[in-house]
């Protein structure tokens, strides 16, 4: 195949008929988990992809969690889009993904942007990302402001965070 440089997956898995509404999600979650793994597998032998969208396929952090790690092996990816996805795991954490995400795309020199809308992340998750953009100033990252995040987080007010929210989203703070 050569090196692809832009893969769009985005909303896949409703197109091929995963039923992101399914209260049954045990064949969902095999299903997923054997998908991501094969993405994995073809993320880390293409070092050259440089735009990845993965979004609205309702994978959780542990499916997620062997993509991440493949981003390491790619040295040319400028964009990535997880956004629409369900990072928080079982437990209802997501910064495990969040840790391995931005150690597998720290560093990236022609990494942009990073659009993590409504992935449900939490303050600690934030945290991990605070760090990342202190060491990566040329990422942008796109985030969903939302009561997971505390309004008052410092994540929300760095210039290369675009924060998507109204004042609904704190109703609950």
């Amino acid at each position: 195949l050569g090196a692809i440089k832009s893969l769009d997956l985005g909303f896949s898995f409703l197109v091929s008929g995963y039923d992101y509404h399914n209260t049954d999600i045990g064949n969902d979650i095999a299903l997923m988990a054997t998908y991501a793994m094969n993405l994995a597998e073809f993320i880390g032998s293409n070092e050259k992809l440089q735009h990845l969208n993965l979004s609205r396929n309702g994978m959780n952090s542990t499916v997620l969690m062997p993509v991440a790690k493949a981003l390491r092996a790619n040295v040319a990816l400028e964009s990535l889009d997880l956004s629409k996805n369900l990072f928080s795991s079982l437990n209802g954490k997501s910064e495990s993904l969040i840790a391995v995400l931005v150690d597998s795309l720290a560093g990236k020199p022609s990494l942009r942007h990073v659009n993590l809308t409504g992935c449900n992340l939490n303050d600690l998750s934030a945290d991990l990302l605070c760090g990342f953009l202190k060491e990566n100033p040329h990422v942008t990252i796109c985030i969903t402001a939302n009561m997971n995040i505390s309004r008052s987080h410092p994540l929300i007010k760095f210039d290369n965070v675009e924060s998507e929210h109204s004042d609904d989203d704190y109703a609950s703070s």
